[in-house]
């Protein structure tokens, strides 16, 4: 297996990780971080090893063709599910705000300077 084709590898190895865990963790958590960072290094890593593929033989430039495109179709996928997630919690920042709003509302003071008492 070629240079090409092992970071491909390990690329889809990230990003299905990443997927695995979009909905089930906080964004913020260090384990989300640390995927972030692998895919990070390992599109890098892939950038530089594609261009090294002009020089390959046909049929791993084909292998390598096969594997970039199911990673394109991968990434596609987790971008959704990150999209979706991001948008999910905009509205459950949004649903937050109105019951902050609603219950600072009631929790106003009940006197409103025009009762009266007629206890005498």
């Amino acid at each position: 297996m070629s240079e090409v084709e092992n970071a491909l590898g390990r690329y889809e190895e990230q990003l299905t990780r990443l997927l695995a865990q979009v909905g089930t963790v906080d964004p913020a958590s260090a384990a989300v971080q640390g995927l972030l960072a692998e895919c990070a290094r390992c599109a890098a890593g892939i950038e530089r090893e594609v261009q090294r593929l002009s020089n390959a033989p046909a049929e791993e430039r084909q292998r390598a063709r096969a594997q970039l495109l199911r990673l394109t179709a991968l990434n596609a996928v987790v971008q959704d599910a990150v999209r979706r997630e991001r948008d999910g919690l905009s509205e459950l920042m949004a649903q937050a705000r109105s019951v902050r709003e609603t219950l600072a509302q009631v929790a106003q003071a009940g006197e409103t300077g025009d009762s009266c008492d007629v206890r005498g």
